[in-house]
Formats: C-alpha cells, sequence, structure tokens
C-alpha cells in the first residue's frame, strides 16, 4: 500500500516521471537479461559480492536518514541501479541453467529486481 501512495503521488505531481522510469526499467531489464541471458559463464558466484553490496547500500541509506548530503539520494539511487542491475544480470544467466523446480523463486526474484529497479528510476528522475 505505501508503494502505490508512492506511485500515485509522482503520478499526480509529475506524471512524465513515471514514464521515464516505465520505459528507463524496460530498457535497462531487457539489455541486462539478454546480457545475463546470453552469457555462457556461470555467474552465481556475484551472489555473495552482491549481497554484501545490497547491505552496505542499506547501511548507507540509513546513514542519509540521519546525515544530510548534497547529491546523496542521487548516489544513493545509482548505485542501487548498478547493484539490481548485476542482481537482473545473474539472475538471467541463472535463468537459463534453471530447472522447473527453480522457476518459481527466479521468477519472484526477477519481478523484485524490476521492482527496484523501477522505484530507483523514478528517484532519478523525479523532479523536486
Amino acid at each position: 500500500m505505501s508503494v502505490g501512495s508512492t506511485i500515485a503521488y509522482y503520478a499526480r505531481t509529475d506524471s512524465t516521471a513515471v514514464a521515464e522510469a516505465v520505459i528507463a526499467t524496460a530498457l535497462f531489464t531487457a539489455a541486462l537479461g539478454a546480457g545475463g541471458y546470453a552469457t555462457r559463464r556461470d555467474l552465481s558466484f556475484l551472489y555473495r559480492i552482491l549481497f554484501v553490496l545490497l547491505l552496505g547500500l542499506i547501511l548507507f541509506g540509513v546513514v542519509l536518514v540521519f546525515v544530510n548530503l548534497p547529491g546523496a539520494a542521487i548516489i544513493y539511487a545509482l548505485l542501487g541501479l548498478a547493484i539490481f542491475g548485476l542482481y537482473v544480470l545473474v539472475d538471467f544467466n541463472r535463468l537459463r541453467r534453471a530447472g522447473r523446480e527453480e522457476a518459481i523463486p527466479l521468477a519472484a526474484g526477477i519481478f523484485l529486481d524490476v521492482f527496484n529497479i523501477f522505484l530507483f528510476f523514478l528517484r532519478v528522475f523525479a523532479r523536486r
């Protein structure tokens, strides 16, 4: 419900930001997904590194709640895009090798990756 009200707010106040975020998310995901699916090498070793980077991003976000740094919001969004972009790459690479039993967890993971990418692009394109 929280995200729905956030997107509704952006749609009312800056609808072009929502449209730009949707288009950028589609292109970003398609490019990285295709690259990950086309890569023959197994990239699953990156999951551990990405998890540590995600924890660092969360910690950085907590620090930003208490400290006001100029330009920190855009840096946070760009770091989030890089991390979740790599998650898309690795998840689509794993999709290439996955069996039927991994389909649902992979689909859920890819959905969450794309959803987070959309939210980060929304933060980048929002005009405040």
